[in-house]
């Protein structure tokens, strides 16, 4: 009977132990995935910065600003028709919009799952300061300049709708010195808030 109550006690003991141990576990387990993300975060931040500076977005595979728009509809298939016009091309599955302006490329949206969660913070964090920021209606607009490129950020507000905290979008274009007159005027009807 003593041999059986030690044993009892014994696994009372260990069966505690086991069980105070787990949310240690879990906590060192959410603490890794949380590091986890915050690299790729990081990682995928640095490399829309470097596709930037080739005037390509995460999601334009090998179209870039100067690409035609003939070129993307022989390879892509037409654009959405409820979405798009000869100035707009919408591709609503691939998250992505090519804006053109005679045929040719002059900025890319992209909307890429990819930038979901990423916030304000870890932008800065990793590109540091922007050259401009501006806030709209819809949203805060960070401005880096990516050699003759500009990479422009949008995020959303928080929920008290004063702090930028999440990516809406990712816009890359020409810089404003480098567009022609005419093209920078229709540019700031579309975008007013980037001016």
């Amino acid at each position: 009977m003593l041999k059986i109550t030690k044993i009892l006690i014994v696994t009372a003991l260990a069966v505690g132990v086991s069980i105070t141990s787990l949310p240690h576990l879990t906590s060192a387990s959410s603490h890794t995935n949380q590091v986890q993300e915050q690299q790729n975060h990081r990682s995928i931040i640095q490399k829309t910065e470097q596709l930037a500076i080739q005037g390509k977005t995460i999601n334009s595979e090998n179209f870039a600003i100067n690409a035609k728009g003939k070129d993307i509809q022989k390879k892509w298939g037409n654009p959405d028709p409820n979405s798009s016009s000869e100035d707009v091309y919408t591709y609503s599955k691939r998250r992505i919009e090519f804006f053109l302006f005679k045929g040719t490329v002059t900025h890319i949206v992209s909307y890429d799952k990819r930038y979901e969660n990423i916030t304000y913070h870890e932008v800065i964090k990793t590109l540091g300061a922007p050259a401009k920021e501006s806030r709209g209606e819809d949203g805060v607009y960070t401005t880096y300049e990516c050699g003759k490129k500009l990479l422009v950020i949008s995020f959303y507000y928080d929920k008290t709708g004063k702090n930028p905290d999440t990516i809406n979008q990712v816009i890359v274009m020409d810089q404003y010195k480098n567009m022609r007159e005419e093209e920078r005027q229709k540019f700031q009807l579309q975008f007013p808030s980037l001016f």
